[in-house]
């Protein structure tokens, strides 16, 4: 019987960081140096119109008649992260994500 060595780097494929031997982040996810906003992507082919992002985030998630999601444009405020990260880990079948984007160091073309 082989037993798994405690010390192998494990990646958490939903917060896209890896973890060092013993559960310690390693900080190979998103790198420091930059500030990240989050956004939120659906992959529509796997989404199934279930409704518990709307419910989850209704700032930024309306349902359309068919009961799938439409989400407002732009980046997740600072203040609805832990909601946003919550109805990620609560879609059933796994479509609704939420993807770093890097915040502009100069100003923003108008």
């Amino acid at each position: 019987m082989s037993r798994r060595d405690p010390r192998r780097a494990v990646v958490d494929r939903r917060e896209g960081t890896h973890r060092g031997g013993l559960g310690r982040l390693t900080g190979r996810g998103l790198p420091r140096t930059r500030q990240h906003t989050l956004t939120i992507a659906i992959d529509r082919v796997a989404c199934d119109g279930r409704g518990l992002c709307a419910e989850l985030l209704p700032e930024i998630v309306v349902l359309d008649d068919w009961g799938y999601p439409i989400v407002k444009p732009g980046v997740v405020p600072g203040e609805l992260v832990a909601q946003a990260r919550q109805a990620v880990a609560f879609c059933p079948v796994l479509a609704f994500k939420l993807r770093p984007s890097p915040v502009a160091d100069g100003p923003t073309p108008a």
